[in-house]
């Protein structure tokens, strides 16, 4: 059975590769644009040996409807013809592709061609703040549009609804948002269990495809803040208000300890003049890998809301107890 993971964020690489470690069915891998350094990042994972085969496409455009009727009738087969003219790789050929995010170029493309695919969560219960984020927009507005929607191919739905749609992967279904998924197609996978399955030698795979240069610094005496795009999503004005923000979060860093700044990967606020004393890591390497690299053991973790909190708070329990770290 062929198996194909597509990947828009160094985070649904890092899952896919966990997958590939603790499953070990052949499968490919295909790196989008979406991803910033993806060639390097393709380069990387095919030295690791993990996948059949590394892919990555370039930035594909899509078509823009120039009226409402064009819309209603014309969306599906106009973009998957502007779509196809850019585009050399086959999603035909596969059994199974899985899928993090479905409102995405790969997605509008499989939705208009038919062609199946597996959700798989676009971060750590995600489905759960949904509603909370800036991509609160993919929600049902109701089951009468959607169902319009459905029927009548208008647009694209997301989180499952597609009938191309044949399965959605969570990590807990307990608490998952209202309109997220439909239930018949929810499958729970815990994160958790996934990692448990790796031994040193996986962890060691995971670092040389994920591990970024890291300044020196003493993780039990540094408070880490995991930021957020607030303004790139639209909950401040500007970018000085962001950084005003977390200077008040950074308040609970006391004298003898190091602030430690994680960006998120959609945040390009640059945090080093405002935070000169500051360490600034890559925002383009997942949180988790600081857990998995031994650097995850901070005295204080402050963010407004992170799932790679959660994340690093797992990660750290589960490599002391396997001692993998």
């Amino acid at each position: 059975m062929s198996c194909l993971y597509i990947v828009s964020t160094y985070y649904h690489a890092l899952i896919t590769c966990v997958k590939q470690l603790t499953d070990k069915r052949p499968s490919d891998i295909l790196v989008t644009d979406y991803i910033p350094e993806g060639k390097n990042l393709v380069e990387r994972l095919d030295d690791s040996s993990l996948f059949a085969e590394c892919s990555f496409v370039g930035k594909i455009s899509e078509y823009i409807p120039t009226s409402r009727v064009d819309k209603l009738f014309y969306l599906h087969s106009k973009n998957t013809a502007l779509i196809e003219k850019q585009l050399t790789f086959d999603f035909e050929k596969y059994d199974e592709i899985n899928l993090f995010h479905d409102d995405i170029w790969t997605a509008h493309y499989l939705k208009s061609k038919r062609i199946k695919y597996r959700l798989i969560e676009d971060s750590l219960d995600f489905f759960k703040s949904v509603n909370k984020t800036h991509f609160r927009y993919m929600l049902p507005k109701s089951r009468i549009k959607l169902l319009i929607k459905r029927v009548f191919r208008i647009g694209y739905v997301f989180f499952g609804y597609d009938s191309c749609v044949t399965e959605v992967e969570v990590n807990d279904k307990f608490g998952l948002n209202a309109g997220v998924a439909p239930k018949s197609k929810l499958n729970e996978v815990p994160r958790k269990a996934l990692f448990e399955k790796l031994t040193r030698e996986d962890t060691d795979v995971i670092l040389k495809i994920f591990a970024r240069e890291v300044p020196k610094f003493e993780p039990k005496k540094s408070v880490l803040l995991l930021t957020q795009p607030m303004f790139e999503d639209g909950y401040v004005g500007s970018r000085e208000e962001q950084i005003r923000i977390y200077k008040r979060m950074a308040f609970q860093v006391q004298s003898g300890e190091t602030l430690v700044i994680k960006p998120h990967p959609r945040d390009f606020t640059d945090y080093t003049e405002a935070f000169p004393k500051a360490i600034v890591l890559d925002k383009n390497m997942p949180a988790e890998v600081l857990a998995i690299s031994g650097l995850g053991n901070f005295k204080r973790v402050i963010s407004v809301s992170s799932s790679a909190e959660n994340g690093l708070l797992m990660l750290k329990s589960l490599c002391k107890r396997k001692n993998i770290i």
